[in-house]
């Protein structure tokens, strides 16, 4: 008599899900020289979370390797430059984000060595500047590391 596999669900595989409001971003401009600027809008709150872990969206993924800012970015204070590469993942579960390493993971999955999801303070706050062609009108799962605004808050 075979053996039929037993379908495992996430929870199964990972050990439970997220259900925190999470704090998410938008495409703020997407330049034509592949510089986009993402970050807080009218619908994110970086205090307490603004979607909930039900939803679907992409996480924003970053890779810093010290590259220099292109004309016309600022490089320093909030919504300045990141020094790195955004990539968006396809739209997540937020329950499937119980930890920041589990995004991490994913965004290193996705994209290679040295991507994991954006945070808040990459660039000194409240959104970034990198090169990355993003999705315009998209929101983004973002990590903040010191409100309690994430998924596995």
């Amino acid at each position: 008599m075979g053996h039929r596999p037993q379908h495992l669900t996430y929870e199964a595989l990972f050990g439970g899900v997220a259900t925190h409001n999470g704090m998410t971003w938008a495409t703020l401009e997407q330049r034509a020289d592949n510089v986009v600027h993402v970050g807080n809008d009218n619908s994110s709150n970086a205090y307490s979370g603004d979607t909930p872990a039900t939803a679907q969206l992409p996480v924003l993924c970053l890779k810093q390797d010290g590259r220099p800012a292109p004309a016309g970015v600022p490089t320093s204070g909030y919504h300045s430059w990141a020094g790195g590469e955004v990539k968006a993942t396809i739209p997540t579960s937020g329950s499937q984000l119980t930890s920041r390493a589990a995004a991490d993971q994913l965004c290193a999955g996705y994209f290679g060595t040295g991507f994991r999801m954006a945070e808040f303070h990459d660039a000194n706050g409240w959104g970034l500047w990198a090169n990355g062609t993003l999705p315009a009108g998209t929101r983004f799962w973002t990590a903040i590391t010191d409100q309690p605004a994430n998924l596995w808050s």
